[in-house]
């Protein structure tokens, strides 16, 4: 694996805590999520902090996240919220991608359907292993957040890990920063865009291809 940010240095060990205590304990975020819903996990969309909670410990479930996630993101395409969500990869990766012989278009990005689509392919690129996904402080020097009343921009660093079920073998399947615009509808938040960006320290094409972006991994399918 390639140099990590100080951030990521940061976040590993905590993300290794976190699977000891069950593997979907948010060492940023305090407070327990309060509504249940379906699939094994408790969700809470009351704030956008909590929103971002519930994302951590969806993807953490796996496979038993997936009704959580689905509930995160807006879905204008069964007019569940009056605004869509849209997936945005890195421009460089994008442009690398693009440049990829015999690369297609991308996915539409404001296809809800797809990012369905692509939890169910990311718990499974190594299903057999233990996931932790993690949100941390943002220290690139990107803008503070912003939160009013009915929208927010959050910025964030991310690492999903995976390790097997022996404890012997831990990968980062996922790492990179994330601007993540919130809307609120119906008494609750909901996820309407993912912009994602990837750490410089890891660059667009990196050394180890486990550690490419979300949005890199989204443009797999």
């Amino acid at each position: 694996m390639g140099p990590l940010s100080r951030t990521a240095r940061t976040l590993i060990p905590l993300l290794a805590t976190a699977a000891l205590l069950g593997g979907c304990v948010n060492p940023f975020t305090p407070g327990a999520p309060e509504a249940p819903t379906g699939g094994g996990v408790v969700t809470n969309f009351t704030t956008p902090e909590k929103l971002l909670t519930t994302i951590e410990e969806a993807i953490s479930a796996e496979n038993d996240g997936a009704v959580a996630y689905g509930e995160v993101i807006a879905d204008s395409s069964t007019n569940t919220t009056p605004f869509g969500f849209y997936a945005v990869p890195d421009p460089g990766v994008l442009a690398a991608w693009r440049a990829t012989p015999g690369a297609g278009d991308p996915y539409d990005p404001g296809d809800v359907r797809h990012e369905r689509l692509f939890f169910s392919e990311l718990v499974q690129v190594l299903e057999t292993f233990d996931y932790v996904f993690v949100f941390g402080p943002d220290n690139s020097g990107t803008s503070l957040d912003e939160i009013g009343p009915e929208t927010a921009l959050l910025h964030r660093y991310y690492i999903l890990q995976a390790t097997s079920a022996d404890g012997r073998i831990s990968k980062e399947i996922a790492i990179g920063y994330a601007d993540l615009t919130l809307r609120k509808h119906n008494g609750r938040w909901w996820l309407a865009r993912w912009d994602d960006r990837v750490d410089p320290l890891i660059g667009v094409n990196p050394a180890n291809t486990d550690n490419r972006t979300m949005g890199a991994r989204r443009l797999d399918l």
